[in-house]
């Protein structure tokens, strides 16, 4: 969780695409092109891929490796009923991680009152649920492994 900022889960896996490929550019300046060539396809092939959604299994570690976007796999993982939670270190949060865990817990709660109160959708409610409950694991997780912490030796998957 560390010097990053949690995104909503996205409600399409296109736009999951469009975020890693997003999170690619901004923190690994990895452009399509380069993408592409590193996955040996043309960037054509690949920008048909995300627009179709329709990305091969095979090529999904690449695309985790080379983009360094979560947004894809928090996507799948919510659409099978799980949670994506990275690997916590031990390390105590920030007071920046602690208010954002409050910020998305106040947005989480209105939410679901806009929901219940009928002006809301179904799939942005659900994003922020699974957002807060991704958010809270990950401290959960954090707080159990306080008393053995681990060194942060780069950016989890």
């Amino acid at each position: 969780m560390s010097r990053r900022t949690w995104n909503r889960v996205p409600t399409s896996l296109v736009a999951a695409f469009e975020q890693d490929k997003a999170a690619g550019i901004r923190t690994r300046q990895m452009s399509v092109e380069r993408h592409a060539e590193l996955q040996a396809v043309s960037a054509s092939r690949l920008y048909k891929w995300m627009e179709d959604a329709d990305l091969p299994a095979n090529r999904l570690a690449g695309w985790f490796h080379n983009t360094g976007g979560k947004a894809v796999i928090r996507y799948l993982a919510a659409q099978a009923g799980g949670l994506f939670v990275p690997m916590p270190t031990g390390r105590r949060p920030s007071a920046d991680e602690s208010a954002e865990l409050q910020h998305v817990l106040a947005d989480t709660g209105a939410a679901l009152l806009r929901f219940y109160a009928g002006r809301a959708d179904q799939a942005e409610t659900l994003g922020a649920v699974q957002h807060a409950l991704e958010l809270l694991a990950w401290h959960r997780n954090t707080v159990e492994k306080t008393d053995q912490p681990e060194l942060e030796l780069g950016e989890p998957l």
